[in-house]
């Protein structure tokens, strides 16, 4: 996803998130009778879109990187150079397709519900509320609900919950 963001791919990964991970919004089975896990609650699925969202996470800290790295002028002044012409582009790009934007317009609403509604679901959340973009609409979405995150994060000793609690005190 950092070296090929695009529109596309975010729609996509929404849309398996949204639809259990089968693309038509019918449950996948596995064994007989068995309906799919909820792409944020698969053992799989939410570390795989966690690390997606991770790169947003990241971006701000990649791009101040990149201009370190061409103040101290350690690589070749041509801008052709495959490493020059592969740097900026992906910042600049990563900066206009926001996963993280969409998985919030998706779930705007039921982010507590439609991800958060397991442990796994919650690590999701909360790498979702660490991207700076959609940080405050996440957070005041979750502070409406945080008796519950509380309960389930210091009561329940759920580290899921115990991690959002502490993206959303920040």
């Amino acid at each position: 996803y950092r070296a090929f963001p695009s529109e596309e791919l975010a729609e996509a990964i929404v849309d398996a998130c949204r639809n259990g991970g089968t693309g038509d919004g019918a449950a996948a089975s596995g064994a007989e009778g068995d309906e799919a896990l909820s792409m944020f609650e698969n053992p799989v699925g939410h570390v795989c879109v966690k690390n997606v969202l991770m790169a947003e996470v990241n971006e701000r800290y990649i791009d101040e990187e990149v201009v370190s790295f061409k103040k101290k002028k350690e690589y070749k002044a041509d801008s052709d150079t495959a490493e020059g012409s592969s740097l900026l582009p992906m910042s600049d790009t990563m900066s206009t397709v926001s996963l993280a934007e969409k998985l919030y317009d998706a779930f705007q609403g039921q982010l507590m519900t439609g991800i958060a509604s397991s442990n796994r679901g919650a690590f999701v959340l909360a790498t979702l509320a660490s991207v700076e973009k959609v940080h405050d609409k996440v957070k005041a979405e979750v502070t409406k609900s945080m008796k519950q995150v509380k309960l389930k994060a210091e009561k329940e000793n759920i580290k899921g919950y115990k991690a959002l609690l502490d993206v959303v005190k920040k």
